[in-house]
């Protein structure tokens, strides 16, 4: 009797630790088939988008396109979707010695670029042999172009270019989310021709250094009245002569921790 209320005791905690697995894979199982679902949904939206578009663009002769990247943040996951050349990347905190002679070797913090976004440029190697199977070409004017045209491989529209492997075939990735991750940045192409991705982290590492406490952060370099709208203004001061546009996400109410 003593030994069977002995195994009946062990085998009490072993069937709760088995249900408590068996709940935490049916809730994993679950969050692979919401993500798979959102990701199956966004690249469609995007197919969507481009068949509508190239429709009215055939019927009213438009040669126009556009890029897309998309972010959707679902708990601590964030899918990206892209075609073209706009980028999505993090702003991550990393430490790092200081460098100050009167500080030297105290521990201090900057906000390092995690890409999250590849250009789809006509040179690049896989997009270019996609390019030349359909019968196009890519020639260097000033960039890299398909048939000297087209500065990007993958795009909504560009309708005339279509039959020379220009295809609006999102890249699609997941990134988990963590504490150290400190701001979402989704911008156009024409930032990057005044600005590196790390230049736009290192001003919201000073924005986010001055802001301490204070419900609105300004950066020390610029009194626009967002972190956006400074972003863009330094772009364009730097020279930039394309489209501007930048949404920044601060992910510190964001991410579970």
């Amino acid at each position: 009797m003593d030994l069977f209320e002995e195994m009946h005791n062990m085998a009490f905690p072993l069937e709760t630790e088995f249900n408590s697995l068996e709940t935490h894979f049916r809730r994993r199982m679950n969050v692979s088939k919401t993500m798979e679902i959102i990701q199956e949904a966004i690249t469609l939206t995007i197919h969507d988008i481009d068949s509508t578009f190239s429709q009215v663009a055939l019927r009213k002769h438009l040669i126009s396109g556009t890029t897309a990247t998309i972010a959707v943040l679902v708990n601590n996951e964030l899918l990206v979707a892209n075609v073209g050349d706009s980028k999505a990347f993090l702003c991550s905190e990393v430490m790092q010695n200081n460098d100050d002679k009167h500080n030297q070797g105290t521990p201090m913090t900057r906000l390092q670029v995690i890409d999250l976004t590849k250009d789809h440029h006509p040179d690049r190697d896989d997009e270019n042999a996609r390019i030349t199977a359909s019968g196009g070409f890519v020639s260097l004017l000033g960039v890299p172009r398909v048939n000297g045209i087209l500065a990007v491989s993958r795009s909504i529209g560009d309708l005339y270019l279509k039959r020379y492997g220009v295809i609006a075939e999102p890249e699609v990735d997941w990134h988990h989310l963590d504490a150290s991750k400190v701001f979402l940045v989704v911008a156009s192409d024409g930032i990057f021709e005044g600005l590196s991705t790390q230049e736009v982290c290192s001003l919201l590492h000073d924005a986010r250094s001055q802001g301490k406490g204070r419900k609105n952060w300004r950066s020390s370099k610029c009194q626009s009245s967002s972190l956006a709208e400074c972003i863009v203004n330094m772009a364009y001061e730097k020279g930039s002569t394309d489209n501007l546009s930048v949404v920044l996400l601060p992910l510190s109410t964001h991410v579970n921790t």
